[in-house]
């Protein structure tokens, strides 16, 4: 007979060294590798998302995009990328809710476009 399975906790996930432990799809959310918060916007709103509550237009190339769980500080990472060739995205002005990207074009112009957003942090 097998033994009884032992499930991962919370602070097992968030150190990421527990070999043993099964994980179930919410534990997973806590692990390092896990992405906290997606998204995918035209320049006006939000197309599709995972924990991502809202997306607001601020003006030419400059949004703001608020996840639904917190993060436990300001010190999380997102990677951003743009819809429209010839543009760039970057992501700044991090805070425990909200992230701002500005994209730009090759002559420093900010520029509508789509984006693609993916975060990783504790949460």
């Amino acid at each position: 007979m097998p033994s009884a399975l032992n499930s991962a906790t919370q602070a097992d996930q968030e150190a990421g060294t527990t070999s043993d432990a099964f994980t179930s799809p919410l534990r997973q959310q806590s692990h390092p590798s896990a992405s906290k918060a997606w998204a995918r916007s035209s320049d006006t709103a939000l197309l599709q998302s995972y924990n991502m509550t809202s997306f607001t237009d601020i003006g030419v190339g400059n949004y703001t995009l608020t996840v639904a769980t917190n993060f436990s500080g300001d010190q999380w990472g997102a990677v951003a990328t743009a819809a429209s060739d010839g543009i760039f995205v970057g992501a700044e002005g991090f805070s425990v809710t909200a992230v701002s990207l500005k994209c730009r074009d090759h002559a420093n112009n900010l520029a509508d476009t789509g984006t693609t957003l993916n975060t990783v942090g504790d949460q």
